[in-house]
C-alpha cells in the first residue's frame, strides 16, 4: 500500500502539499507530490499504485522512455557526456574543439526554440528552417557554417530517438543546404613554397616542411612527440585517438626531413610535442608568414591560402609527380579517391597549358615542335591519309 506523508520546512511549518510513496512495476520506491488535501492525495496514491501493479502483472504495457518528460539541460548534459566518452568515430571520444562547438550550438538552439524538455523538439522543423534562413541569408553566414550549427541539433535529435526519449526524429525531413565552400583553398606553387620557407619565422620552418611533405592536419601535428618517430621505417606513427578518421596509421616522411626531425628532437623527452601549433587559430599563424613572404592570401579564380592549404598543396604535388589516385588517397588517408581528387587536388594552369599543347602536336603534326620524336610524324601522316 502507498504511504502518504507530509514534509516540514526548517522553521517547523508543514508544506502545503502532501506527498506519497509507492512501489513501481520494477519494485522500486518512488515518491510523488499530491494535493493540499490528504484524502485526495490518498486516492491519487492508490490509483498510481494500482496502475503499477497492473503493469507488473502485464495487464497494461510498460511505459516507454518517450512517455517520460526529461529536462532539456539534463539531456544535453547526458549527450555531452556520451560524446566525450564514445561519440566519435569507431567509439572514440569527440575532439575538444568539436565538443566545445557542439555545446555552444546546443545552447544556441535551446534559446532559439525555447526548449524546456525533449518534447519541445516535436514539430520544430518550420521554426528551425526560419532560423536557417536568418543565419544563411540574413546574417550572410556560409552554407557550411550554417549547416554545422544545424547539424548539432539534428544529431542531438537522433540521439534522443536512439535512447528512446523521442518516438521519431523531429528533423528527419529537413533538407540539407548547399555546403560548397564560397572560396576554395588553393595550392601553393613551387616558387611560393620556397619563399614561404625562406621568409617564415625560423621556429616554424620545420612545421611547414612537415605539413607540406606529409599533408598532416594541424590537430595531428600538434600531437606528434618524439615517441611517434619511427626512424627504421622513416615515418610517423599516428594514433587513432587524435587522427580525424579515428584509425591508427603510418605516414611516410622524406629521408632528409626524417633526419632533421631526429636531430631536432634529441633534446626533448618522449612526451613533449615536437611542433608548436597554436590550438585554436593555426590560420593566423601562417597568415603572418605569408604576408612576410609576399604571398597573396587570396587569388581571384584560384582561392585562399590558410594552414589547411598546405594539405591541399601536398595532394597537388603528389598528383604533379605522377602518383595514382589510389596512392594519393592512401597518403592523404581519405575514405575515397573521389574526395582526394575532387576536393584536394588542384590543376595548375601551366600544366593544363602543356597538356593542351601536347594534344595540339598530335592534331597538327606538320607544325614544327621541339623535342618531338621523329617517328611520330610519319605514323600520324599515315593515320590522317587513311582517314
Amino acid at each position: 500500500m502507498p504511504y502518504v506523508y507530509r514534509t516540514y520546512a526548517k522553521d517547523g511549518k508543514p508544506h502545503p502539499r502532501w506527498r506519497f510513496q509507492y512501489r513501481d512495476y520494477l519494485d522500486r520506491n518512488k515518491t510523488r507530490s499530491g494535493t493540499t488535501s490528504r484524502r485526495e492525495t490518498e486516492k491519487m496514491a492508490q490509483a498510481v499504485q494500482a496502475r503499477q501493479l497492473m503493469i507488473r502483472n502485464r495487464i497494461l504495457a510498460a511505459p516507454k522512455a518517450s512517455d517520460q518528460v526529461r529536462d532539456i539541460d539534463d539531456l544535453i548534459r547526458d549527450y555531452m557526456a556520451w560524446g566525450s566518452t564514445q561519440g566519435g568515430r569507431h567509439g572514440y571520444p569527440w575532439g575538444c574543439e568539436h565538443a566545445r562547438k557542439r555545446q555552444r550550438d546546443l545552447a544556441f538552439w535551446k534559446e532559439q526554440l525555447r526548449l524546456r524538455t525533449q518534447l519541445d523538439l516535436i514539430d520544430t522543423q518550420s521554426r528551425v528552417e526560419r532560423v536557417i534562413h536568418r543565419l544563411h541569408i540574413g546574417e550572410k553566414r556560409s552554407g557550411k557554417t550554417t549547416w554545422n550549427i544545424v547539424e548539432a541539433l539534428v544529431a542531438f535529435g537522433r540521439w534522443c530517438v536512439a535512447r528512446g526519449y523521442l518516438e521519431n526524429d523531429p528533423l528527419m525531413r529537413l533538407q540539407r543546404i548547399n555546403t560548397d565552400p564560397v572560396r576554395r583553398r588553393r595550392a601553393l606553387t613551387p616558387e611560393e613554397i620556397v619563399r614561404l620557407l625562406d621568409k617564415c619565422l625560423p621556429e616554424r620552418r620545420l612545421l611547414y616542411e612537415m605539413a607540406l611533405c606529409t599533408g598532416l592536419r594541424a590537430n595531428e601535428l600538434r600531437h606528434i612527440t618524439p615517441a611517434h618517430l619511427d626512424n627504421e621505417r622513416c615515418g610517423i606513427r599516428l594514433e587513432a585517438a587524435w587522427t580525424k578518421n579515428r584509425l591508427d596509421g603510418f605516414q611516410p616522411v622524406p629521408g632528409w626531413l626524417m633526419a632533421k626531425l631526429v636531430a631536432e628532437t634529441q633534446a626533448l623527452d618522449q612526451i613533449t610535442p615536437v611542433f608548436g601549433v597554436q590550438k585554436t587559430h593555426p590560420a593566423r599563424m601562417i597568415q603572418t608568414d605569408l604576408e612576410r613572404a609576399g604571398i597573396p592570401l587570396v587569388v581571384p579564380g584560384e582561392g585562399k591560402v590558410d594552414f589547411h592549404s598546405l594539405r591541399v598543396t601536398f595532394c597537388t604535388l603528389l598528383d604533379d609527380r605522377g602518383a595514382s589516385a589510389r596512392e594519393n588517397q592512401e597518403l592523404a588517408r581519405h575514405s575515397t579517391p573521389v574526395l582526394t581528387m575532387n576536393v584536394y587536388v588542384r590543376t595548375r594552369v601551366d600544366r593544363v597549358r602543356g597538356v593542351v599543347e601536347a594534344v595540339g602536336e598530335l592534331v597538327n603534326p606538320d607544325a614544327p615542335h621541339e623535342g618531338r620524336h621523329n617517328d611520330q610524324t610519319p605514323q600520324l601522316h599515315v593515320l590522317r591519309n587513311a582517314g
